[in-house]
């Protein structure tokens, strides 16, 4: 078998279980997947302080893109290691041309 290089996955309705916990199967994934030097990217639109759910991937697999690709976060130094934040202004703009349609 060929180990793939790469395994990406989203948090809610994928990697967690309906219970908003880590199964042991997919833990047990996460860890081989470490094992073999495989890369986890967890991908979520939850901000950091939602992200207690996946701290035991913190040694093997730390960083996680956030906040639906704002910022990647890092679990294990609990820092922000790349932030892509909206401009205010544009914000606004935006807001402003939903209000209007």
């Amino acid at each position: 078998m060929v180990a793939p290089r790469l395994i990406a996955t989203d948090l809610d309705g994928t990697f967690l279980t309906t219970a908003k916990t880590v199964s042991p199967l997919n833990l047990a994934a996460a860890e081989r997947a470490a094992q073999l030097g495989v890369p986890l990217v967890v991908a979520t639109g939850r901000p950091v302080r939602w992200l207690d759910v996946v701290d035991q991937l913190g040694l093997a697999h730390s960083q996680v893109i956030v906040s639906n690709g704002a910022a990647v976060y890092d679990l294990a130094s609990r820092t922000v290691v790349h932030s892509h934040p909206l401009d205010s202004a544009v914000a606004v703009q935006v807001a402003q041309e939903l209000k209007r349609v």
